[in-house]
Protein backbone atom coordinates (compact mmCIF):
# COMPACT_ATOMS: atom_id res chain seq x y z
CA UNK A 1 0.00 0.00 0.00
CA UNK A 2 1.39 3.09 -1.27
CA UNK A 3 2.38 5.66 1.46
CA UNK A 4 0.80 9.10 1.94
CA UNK A 5 1.57 12.03 1.21
CA UNK A 6 2.06 13.40 5.02
CA UNK A 7 3.82 10.12 5.82
CA UNK A 8 6.33 10.26 3.62
CA UNK A 9 7.22 13.73 4.31
CA UNK A 10 7.11 13.55 8.14
CA UNK A 11 10.00 10.56 7.27
CA UNK A 12 11.93 12.84 5.52
CA UNK A 13 11.52 16.29 7.03
CA UNK A 14 13.11 16.75 10.58
CA UNK A 15 11.63 18.55 12.89
CA UNK A 16 12.81 21.99 11.65
CA UNK A 17 11.92 21.41 8.32
CA UNK A 18 14.82 20.52 6.64
CA UNK A 19 15.34 17.35 4.58
CA UNK A 20 16.92 14.69 7.02
CA UNK A 21 20.97 13.88 5.85
CA UNK A 22 19.98 9.84 6.01
CA UNK A 23 17.43 10.49 3.41
CA UNK A 24 19.37 12.23 1.31
CA UNK A 25 21.28 10.82 -1.62
CA UNK A 26 24.00 13.44 -0.67
CA UNK A 27 24.37 12.15 2.37
CA UNK A 28 28.62 11.32 2.50
CA UNK A 29 30.79 9.62 4.81
CA UNK A 30 29.87 10.73 8.66
CA UNK A 31 26.60 12.36 7.13
CA UNK A 32 28.41 14.77 5.58
CA UNK A 33 26.87 16.30 2.31
CA UNK A 34 29.48 15.34 -0.78
CA UNK A 35 29.11 18.83 -3.02
CA UNK A 36 31.34 16.59 -5.82
CA UNK A 37 27.96 14.26 -6.59
CA UNK A 38 26.04 17.66 -6.51
CA UNK A 39 23.24 17.27 -9.60
CA UNK A 40 23.29 20.17 -11.66
CA UNK A 41 20.02 22.87 -11.13
CA UNK A 42 18.83 24.82 -14.36
CA UNK A 43 18.79 28.75 -13.47
CA UNK A 44 15.20 28.49 -14.39
CA UNK A 45 14.49 26.26 -11.80
CA UNK A 46 15.36 28.44 -8.93
CA UNK A 47 13.57 31.08 -7.75
CA UNK A 48 17.16 33.38 -7.41
CA UNK A 49 19.06 32.65 -10.55
CA UNK A 50 21.43 36.17 -10.27
CA UNK A 51 23.37 37.80 -8.07
CA UNK A 52 23.90 41.46 -8.55
CA UNK A 53 27.46 43.68 -7.42
CA UNK A 54 27.25 47.44 -6.49
CA UNK A 55 24.65 47.52 -9.14
CA UNK A 56 26.01 45.01 -12.04
CA UNK A 57 23.84 41.82 -12.28
CA UNK A 58 24.53 38.88 -13.53
CA UNK A 59 23.44 35.30 -13.93
CA UNK A 60 24.65 32.21 -11.90
CA UNK A 61 27.40 30.73 -13.39
CA UNK A 62 27.69 33.95 -15.59
CA UNK A 63 30.78 36.30 -14.67
CA UNK A 64 31.52 40.26 -14.55
CA UNK A 65 34.48 42.45 -14.84
CA UNK A 66 34.81 44.95 -11.68
CA UNK A 67 36.98 47.93 -11.70
CA UNK A 68 37.75 50.09 -8.59
CA UNK A 69 34.67 52.23 -9.89
CA UNK A 70 32.60 49.42 -8.89
CA UNK A 71 34.13 49.40 -5.67
CA UNK A 72 32.71 52.04 -2.97
CA UNK A 73 35.03 53.53 -0.75
CA UNK A 74 35.61 52.18 2.72
CA UNK A 75 38.09 51.43 4.98
CA UNK A 76 39.77 48.96 3.27
CA UNK A 77 39.84 51.14 -0.44
CA UNK A 78 42.37 50.34 -2.91
CA UNK A 79 43.90 52.55 -5.38
CA UNK A 80 45.19 52.38 -8.61
CA UNK A 81 47.34 55.45 -10.46
CA UNK A 82 44.64 56.58 -12.27
CA UNK A 83 42.17 56.74 -9.42
CA UNK A 84 45.29 58.37 -7.47
CA UNK A 85 46.06 60.97 -9.79
CA UNK A 86 42.53 61.58 -10.39
CA UNK A 87 41.79 62.71 -7.19
CA UNK A 88 44.65 65.15 -6.49
CA UNK A 89 43.45 68.85 -7.33
CA UNK A 90 45.38 71.81 -7.49
CA UNK A 91 44.50 76.02 -7.22
CA UNK A 92 46.23 78.87 -8.30
CA UNK A 93 48.64 79.85 -11.13
CA UNK A 94 51.67 78.80 -9.53
CA UNK A 95 51.40 75.00 -9.71
CA UNK A 96 49.95 73.23 -12.75
CA UNK A 97 48.58 69.26 -12.66
CA UNK A 98 48.32 67.05 -14.91
CA UNK A 99 46.05 64.20 -13.77
CA UNK A 100 46.85 61.93 -16.67
CA UNK A 101 50.47 61.89 -16.41
CA UNK A 102 50.44 62.86 -12.40
CA UNK A 103 53.28 65.40 -12.85
CA UNK A 104 52.94 68.72 -10.99
CA UNK A 105 54.77 72.10 -12.86
CA UNK A 106 55.30 75.37 -10.97
CA UNK A 107 54.65 78.36 -13.22
CA UNK A 108 56.88 80.85 -10.95
CA UNK A 109 53.68 83.80 -11.95
CA UNK A 110 53.07 83.45 -8.02
CA UNK A 111 55.52 81.51 -6.39
CA UNK A 112 55.33 77.78 -5.10
CA UNK A 113 54.53 78.27 -1.26
CA UNK A 114 56.05 75.62 0.99
CA UNK A 115 54.98 75.33 4.79
CA UNK A 116 57.71 73.08 5.57
CA UNK A 117 60.95 71.97 5.07
CA UNK A 118 62.36 70.91 0.85
CA UNK A 119 64.55 68.42 0.33
CA UNK A 120 66.86 68.04 -2.92
CA UNK A 121 69.46 66.09 -2.47
CA UNK A 122 70.41 65.59 -6.32
CA UNK A 123 70.44 69.41 -6.75
CA UNK A 124 67.73 72.30 -7.76
CA UNK A 125 67.82 73.33 -11.39
CA UNK A 126 66.52 77.24 -11.83
CA UNK A 127 66.68 78.26 -15.41
CA UNK A 128 70.58 78.49 -15.61
CA UNK A 129 71.12 78.74 -12.12
CA UNK A 130 72.22 75.41 -9.98
CA UNK A 131 71.89 74.76 -6.49
CA UNK A 132 73.97 71.87 -5.30
CA UNK A 133 75.29 71.51 -1.97
CA UNK A 134 77.18 74.26 -0.51
CA UNK A 135 77.50 75.58 -3.99
CA UNK A 136 75.32 78.20 -6.72
CA UNK A 137 75.99 78.20 -10.04
CA UNK A 138 75.07 79.15 -13.18
CA UNK A 139 75.68 77.53 -16.63
CA UNK A 140 75.66 80.92 -18.45
CA UNK A 141 75.52 84.98 -18.02
CA UNK A 142 75.54 86.74 -14.98
CA UNK A 143 74.34 86.03 -11.86
CA UNK A 144 73.04 89.47 -9.54
CA UNK A 145 71.92 89.36 -5.98
CA UNK A 146 68.95 91.44 -5.62
CA UNK A 147 68.04 92.86 -1.93
CA UNK A 148 64.95 94.72 -1.57
CA UNK A 149 67.11 95.86 1.88
CA UNK A 150 70.82 94.62 2.59
CA UNK A 151 73.50 92.14 1.84
CA UNK A 152 74.90 90.61 4.46
CA UNK A 153 78.08 88.05 4.36
CA UNK A 154 78.39 86.12 7.13
CA UNK A 155 81.72 83.87 6.96
CA UNK A 156 82.21 81.59 10.50
CA UNK A 157 85.72 80.93 8.81
CA UNK A 158 86.28 84.54 9.03
CA UNK A 159 87.10 85.01 5.49
CA UNK A 160 85.73 85.93 2.17
CA UNK A 161 87.59 84.84 -0.99
CA UNK A 162 87.22 86.64 -4.32
CA UNK A 163 87.59 83.75 -7.03
CA UNK A 164 88.00 83.68 -11.14
CA UNK A 165 87.77 80.57 -12.64
CA UNK A 166 88.39 78.46 -9.16
CA UNK A 167 91.86 80.71 -8.42
CA UNK A 168 91.93 83.07 -5.37
CA UNK A 169 92.71 86.61 -6.26
CA UNK A 170 91.67 88.79 -3.34
CA UNK A 171 90.48 88.32 0.34
CA UNK A 172 88.49 90.47 3.05
CA UNK A 173 89.50 88.98 6.23
CA UNK A 174 88.68 90.39 10.09
CA UNK A 175 91.92 90.24 11.42
CA UNK A 176 90.78 91.09 15.04
CA UNK A 177 88.91 93.72 15.29
CA UNK A 178 90.30 94.90 11.66
CA UNK A 179 89.27 94.46 7.90
CA UNK A 180 92.32 92.99 6.05
CA UNK A 181 92.00 93.82 2.50
CA UNK A 182 94.24 91.02 0.74
CA UNK A 183 95.29 90.65 -2.60
CA UNK A 184 96.16 86.40 -2.98
CA UNK A 185 98.10 86.85 -6.36
CA UNK A 186 102.01 87.38 -5.97
CA UNK A 187 102.67 90.72 -7.06
CA UNK A 188 99.19 91.22 -7.61
CA UNK A 189 98.83 95.40 -6.92
CA UNK A 190 95.34 96.31 -5.25
CA UNK A 191 93.96 99.23 -7.43
CA UNK A 192 91.15 102.04 -6.48
CA UNK A 193 89.39 103.39 -9.78
CA UNK A 194 86.38 105.73 -10.27
CA UNK A 195 84.42 107.73 -12.64
CA UNK A 196 85.91 111.66 -12.43
CA UNK A 197 83.07 113.42 -14.40
CA UNK A 198 82.62 110.69 -17.07
CA UNK A 199 86.14 109.75 -17.20
CA UNK A 200 87.57 106.32 -15.78
CA UNK A 201 90.96 107.52 -13.14
CA UNK A 202 93.09 104.98 -11.01
CA UNK A 203 92.77 107.05 -7.45
CA UNK A 204 94.92 104.84 -6.17
CA UNK A 205 98.05 101.72 -6.31
CA UNK A 206 98.98 99.91 -4.23
CA UNK A 207 102.23 97.74 -5.76
CA UNK A 208 102.62 94.75 -4.13
CA UNK A 209 106.41 94.42 -5.84
CA UNK A 210 107.61 97.58 -4.08
CA UNK A 211 106.19 96.22 -0.70
CA UNK A 212 103.17 97.99 -1.05
CA UNK A 213 104.16 101.26 -2.40
CA UNK A 214 101.13 103.50 -3.00
CA UNK A 215 100.90 105.91 -5.72
CA UNK A 216 98.11 108.25 -5.72
CA UNK A 217 96.81 109.84 -8.94
CA UNK A 218 96.10 113.35 -7.87
CA UNK A 219 96.36 114.94 -4.78
CA UNK A 220 96.16 113.90 -0.87
CA UNK A 221 93.70 115.73 1.15
CA UNK A 222 93.43 114.53 5.55
CA UNK A 223 93.44 117.06 8.41
CA UNK A 224 97.00 114.83 9.18
CA UNK A 225 99.51 112.43 7.79
CA UNK A 226 101.77 110.14 10.11
CA UNK A 227 104.15 108.23 8.04
CA UNK A 228 106.18 105.31 10.02
CA UNK A 229 109.24 103.89 7.29
CA UNK A 230 112.46 103.85 6.93
CA UNK A 231 112.25 104.46 2.94
CA UNK A 232 113.80 107.05 1.15
CA UNK A 233 111.08 107.38 -0.60
CA UNK A 234 108.42 106.43 2.04
CA UNK A 235 106.46 109.83 0.16
CA UNK A 236 106.86 109.94 -3.70
CA UNK A 237 105.89 112.71 -5.97
CA UNK A 238 105.41 111.68 -9.85
CA UNK A 239 105.26 113.84 -12.45
CA UNK A 240 106.34 117.31 -13.49
CA UNK A 241 105.25 119.84 -10.62
CA UNK A 242 104.16 117.26 -8.49
CA UNK A 243 103.97 118.95 -4.88
CA UNK A 244 102.55 118.87 -1.58
CA UNK A 245 99.62 121.46 -0.69
CA UNK A 246 98.79 122.18 2.50
CA UNK A 247 94.97 123.63 3.00
CA UNK A 248 94.80 124.88 5.95
CA UNK A 249 96.38 128.32 7.86
CA UNK A 250 98.50 127.21 9.81
CA UNK A 251 101.03 123.58 8.98
CA UNK A 252 103.66 122.02 10.47
CA UNK A 253 105.51 118.74 8.93
CA UNK A 254 106.94 117.38 12.48
CA UNK A 255 109.18 114.40 13.59
CA UNK A 256 110.67 113.06 16.34
CA UNK A 257 114.38 112.73 14.46
CA UNK A 258 116.20 114.54 11.82
CA UNK A 259 114.45 115.94 8.65
CA UNK A 260 116.60 115.67 5.60
CA UNK A 261 115.67 117.38 2.24
CA UNK A 262 117.93 115.90 -0.54
CA UNK A 263 117.46 116.73 -4.41
CA UNK A 264 118.87 116.33 -6.98
CA UNK A 265 118.59 119.61 -8.09
CA UNK A 266 117.79 123.28 -6.11
CA UNK A 267 115.81 124.00 -2.92
CA UNK A 268 113.28 126.68 -2.94
CA UNK A 269 112.01 128.18 -0.42
CA UNK A 270 108.91 130.37 -1.78
CA UNK A 271 107.24 132.62 0.94
CA UNK A 272 104.77 135.09 -0.39
CA UNK A 273 104.92 136.84 3.02
CA UNK A 274 108.65 137.38 2.17
CA UNK A 275 109.19 136.51 5.75
CA UNK A 276 111.49 133.00 6.83
CA UNK A 277 111.79 131.82 10.35
CA UNK A 278 114.18 129.29 11.92
CA UNK A 279 112.76 128.20 15.03
CA UNK A 280 114.15 126.07 17.97
CA UNK A 281 111.15 124.68 20.22
CA UNK A 282 108.76 126.85 19.14
CA UNK A 283 110.55 130.24 19.11
CA UNK A 284 111.86 132.05 16.23
CA UNK A 285 115.92 132.16 16.43
CA UNK A 286 117.16 133.90 13.27
CA UNK A 287 114.46 135.25 10.53
CA UNK A 288 115.29 136.11 6.93
CA UNK A 289 113.25 138.53 5.19
CA UNK A 290 112.57 141.39 2.19
CA UNK A 291 113.33 144.42 3.37
CA UNK A 292 113.23 147.66 1.66
CA UNK A 293 114.01 147.82 -2.09
CA UNK A 294 113.76 144.13 -2.29
CA UNK A 295 117.14 144.16 -0.18
CA UNK A 296 117.33 140.88 1.78
CA UNK A 297 117.58 141.05 5.92
CA UNK A 298 119.42 138.64 8.22
CA UNK A 299 117.74 139.11 11.71
CA UNK A 300 119.06 137.49 15.19
CA UNK A 301 115.21 137.66 16.81
CA UNK A 302 116.74 136.59 20.62
CA UNK A 303 117.94 139.61 22.99
CA UNK A 304 122.06 140.30 22.76
CA UNK A 305 122.06 137.00 20.69
CA UNK A 306 125.40 136.96 18.54
CA UNK A 307 125.31 136.67 14.81
CA UNK A 308 128.94 134.23 14.24
CA UNK A 309 129.74 133.08 11.15
CA UNK A 310 131.48 129.67 11.65
CA UNK A 311 133.54 127.35 8.98
CA UNK A 312 136.42 124.84 8.62
CA UNK A 313 140.08 125.82 8.07
CA UNK A 314 141.90 122.65 6.73
CA UNK A 315 139.71 120.53 9.51
CA UNK A 316 139.61 122.36 12.46
CA UNK A 317 136.37 124.67 13.34
CA UNK A 318 136.78 128.18 13.21
CA UNK A 319 135.29 131.19 14.19
CA UNK A 320 135.41 133.47 10.91
CA UNK A 321 133.63 136.18 11.93
CA UNK A 322 131.27 137.62 15.02
CA UNK A 323 128.53 140.27 14.92
CA UNK A 324 127.94 141.34 18.55
CA UNK A 325 124.03 141.96 19.01
CA UNK A 326 124.77 143.16 22.48
CA UNK A 327 127.27 146.19 21.11
CA UNK A 328 125.21 147.85 18.55
CA UNK A 329 126.59 144.85 16.06
CA UNK A 330 130.45 144.96 16.50
CA UNK A 331 132.03 143.06 13.96
CA UNK A 332 135.27 141.00 15.45
CA UNK A 333 137.00 139.24 12.51
CA UNK A 334 139.49 136.09 13.32
CA UNK A 335 142.07 137.09 10.53
CA UNK A 336 142.52 139.21 7.76
CA UNK A 337 139.82 141.86 6.35
CA UNK A 338 140.78 142.39 2.73
CA UNK A 339 138.92 145.30 0.97
CA UNK A 340 138.83 145.68 -2.94
CA UNK A 341 137.51 149.26 -3.02
CA UNK A 342 137.10 151.79 -0.71
CA UNK A 343 137.32 151.38 3.13
CA UNK A 344 135.06 153.91 5.11
CA UNK A 345 135.02 154.06 8.52
CA UNK A 346 132.56 156.42 10.25
CA UNK A 347 133.01 157.24 13.95
CA UNK A 348 134.71 159.47 16.23
CA UNK A 349 137.68 157.39 17.08
CA UNK A 350 139.55 154.86 15.03
CA UNK A 351 141.86 152.75 16.50
CA UNK A 352 144.40 150.57 15.07
CA UNK A 353 146.09 147.86 17.33
CA UNK A 354 148.86 146.70 15.26
CA UNK A 355 152.61 147.49 15.18
CA UNK A 356 152.93 148.37 11.73
CA UNK A 357 150.21 150.05 9.02
CA UNK A 358 151.25 148.99 5.73
CA UNK A 359 149.69 150.91 2.68
CA UNK A 360 150.01 150.20 -0.98
CA UNK A 361 149.73 153.66 -1.82
CA UNK A 362 152.31 156.36 -1.62
CA UNK A 363 150.29 158.83 -1.15
CA UNK A 364 148.49 158.89 2.73
CA UNK A 365 145.77 161.96 3.33
CA UNK A 366 144.10 162.60 6.59
CA UNK A 367 141.54 165.17 7.63
CA UNK A 368 142.08 166.82 10.66
CA UNK A 369 139.79 169.68 11.42
CA UNK A 370 139.04 170.08 8.12
CA UNK A 371 142.21 170.45 7.04
CA UNK A 372 143.80 167.65 4.47
CA UNK A 373 147.09 166.22 5.86
CA UNK A 374 149.14 164.43 3.05
CA UNK A 375 152.32 162.40 4.01
CA UNK A 376 153.80 161.78 0.50
CA UNK A 377 156.39 159.02 0.81
CA UNK A 378 159.25 158.85 -1.48
CA UNK A 379 161.61 156.53 -2.46
CA UNK A 380 164.00 156.99 -0.03
CA UNK A 381 161.31 156.69 3.06
CA UNK A 382 161.26 160.40 2.87
CA UNK A 383 158.01 161.61 4.14
CA UNK A 384 156.81 165.43 3.41
CA UNK A 385 153.71 166.39 4.51
CA UNK A 386 151.86 169.50 2.76
CA UNK A 387 148.71 170.84 4.21
CA UNK A 388 145.50 172.08 2.18
CA UNK A 389 145.37 174.92 2.56
CA UNK A 390 148.77 175.85 2.78
CA UNK A 391 151.06 177.80 4.54
CA UNK A 392 148.59 177.61 7.17
CA UNK A 393 150.91 179.28 10.00
CA UNK A 394 148.78 177.93 13.18
CA UNK A 395 148.66 174.43 11.83
CA UNK A 396 151.52 172.03 13.39
CA UNK A 397 152.18 169.12 11.18
CA UNK A 398 152.31 166.06 12.75
CA UNK A 399 155.63 164.40 13.41
CA UNK A 400 155.96 161.01 11.35
CA UNK A 401 158.88 158.53 11.92
CA UNK A 402 160.17 157.35 8.57
CA UNK A 403 161.58 154.39 9.87
CA UNK A 404 157.52 153.46 11.10
CA UNK A 405 156.84 153.68 7.64
CA UNK A 406 156.53 150.51 5.41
Amino acid sequence: MAKSRARFLAEVLGTTGLVKKSKSALAGADEVIDLSVLPSIPNSKLTNSSITINSSPTSLGGSITLTTANVAEGSNLYYTDARARGSISVSGNAISYNNSTGVLTSNFEEGPVFTSAVTANAGVTIDTINIDGNTIATTSGNFFIDSASDIFLDADGANIFLRDGGVNFGRFNKNGNNLKIESEIENGDIIFSGDDGGSAVTALTLDMSNAGQATFNAGILAPGVSITSTSSSAIYLGGNGAGLYFAGTNNTITGTGNLTLDVAGDIKLDSDSGSWRFQDNGGSIIELSVGAGNSPTFYSANSDADIVFRGNDGGSAITALTLDMSEAGAATFNSNVTVGGNLTVQGTTTTLNTANLQVEDKNITININNILWTVKVTKNCAAKITTTPTDNPLITPPVINPARIV
